[in-house]
């Protein structure tokens, strides 16, 4: 017999183990179900606590439970402190069973109104980290309930949240994965991660900067290389090389040919991911267009602060304390060009007798 329920234990926590797809109320319910079958018992139910341990909520009810128990509600809150004989498994800390429930109990508190009977009663904690955090109950089982009892169903929940807290960790942490996937994806910047030549992500805006999909990316690692242009294989190149620091971004501008043919400048944004971030460590990168940005400076040269100017002959005096002549001096600092003529009013005081024609 003992051997039997050490086998039919082994079962159960094998399929626990393998619900790595079940919901939370899925694992509790088959819990529930197996902690009947283990301890040959007729109704049970599981509790989790609330972090203050003031609270305790039903979670799941056995179905024999649910059919016999008339209780509007019987998925509530508990307050602990107001509980009853149910309850001093959280409170103390330890298993309680109660073998003849109708015997006077100064524990018990009594009912609420279409609570099934009771006739013998199992309740067993789960202590995670010195705190409470379910309870398994069970109850009517036609024998005296046991030491074996109380370890079978230790095991079995303790299984229980354990994959109840793999999941939970699961479904929080793909919660966070669409987030930050979707500001990622929806991003203008196109986004990278990358170990050596291996893309662990590429955001699609790569495909409005170069006119390359990210599966285009994925699919030829060399890509990157490829595009860039020629002259500025030397500034990548170099960039690769050096060993960055968890502290350490570095950022260097090139340009690229875009599938179109097209020359894009890129400014490129390079940090280490930390291995406190992820093992897999490799390189965070974002990429901007820049190129509006550089045609701009091109095309724009800014003579600023006071320029000291001759009030005679007009020159200007340099860095160098030269005084040269203000077409001179424009010229070396600014884009622009001089064409020379004559005014009108110069036209009539130097050759009047062009003026006159």
């Amino acid at each position: 017999m003992l051997q039997s329920k050490k086998s039919q234990l082994f079962d159960i926590l094998l399929h626990l183990t393998k619900m790595n797809l079940a919901t939370r109320k899925q694992i509790a319910d088959y819990a529930l179900n197996e902690a009947i079958s283990l301890t040959f018992s007729k109704i049970s139910f599981i509790g989790f606590i609330n972090s203050e341990q003031t609270i305790m909520r039903t979670h799941a009810w056995s179905e024999s439970a649910w059919k016999n128990c008339q209780v509007e509600d019987p998925y509530i809150d508990f307050p602990i402190k107001k509980a009853g004989l149910w309850a001093e498994a959280i409170r103390q800390r330890k298993s309680i069973i109660v073998n003849d429930f109708e015997k006077p109990n100064p524990l018990k508190k009594g009912f609420p109104e279409g609570h099934l009977a009771l006739s013998r009663f199992l309740s067993v904690p789960i202590i995670d980290e010195d705190h409470v955090v379910a309870i398994i109950a069970v109850g009517n089982k036609s024998t005296d309930y046991s030491k074996l009892d109380i370890q079978n169903l230790q095991i079995l929940l303790l299984t229980a949240w354990r994959m109840i807290q793999r999941r939970d960790a699961f479904e929080a942490l793909e919660q966070e994965r669409i987030k930050f996937k979707l500001i990622l994806d929806q991003g203008v910047d196109w986004e990278i991660w990358r170990k050596n030549s291996t893309y662990l992500y590429m955001s699609p805006s790569c495909q409005a900067i170069t006119g390359y999909s990210a599966e285009e990316f994925y699919t030829n690692p060399n890509l990157w290389k490829e595009i860039i242009i020629k002259e500025d294989h030397k500034v990548w190149d170099d960039h690769e090389q050096q060993n960055l620091t968890d502290e350490q971004q570095s950022t260097i501008e090139f340009r690229i040919r875009n599938k179109s043919g097209e020359v894009r400048w890129i400014e490129h944004r390079c940090s280490v991911v930390p291995e406190s971030i992820s093992p897999l460590g490799g390189r965070r990168e974002s990429n901007r267009d820049i190129t509006l940005r550089k045609i701009a400076q091109q095309e724009i040269k800014k003579l600023k602060g006071l320029l000291p100017i001759c009030s005679s002959c007009k020159k200007i005096r340099d860095e160098g304390g030269n005084w040269q002549l203000i077409e001179s001096y424009i010229h070396d600092h600014s884009e622009a060009e001089f064409t020379h003529g004559m005014c009108p009013e110069c036209i009539q005081k130097f050759y009047p007798d062009l003026a006159e024609k």
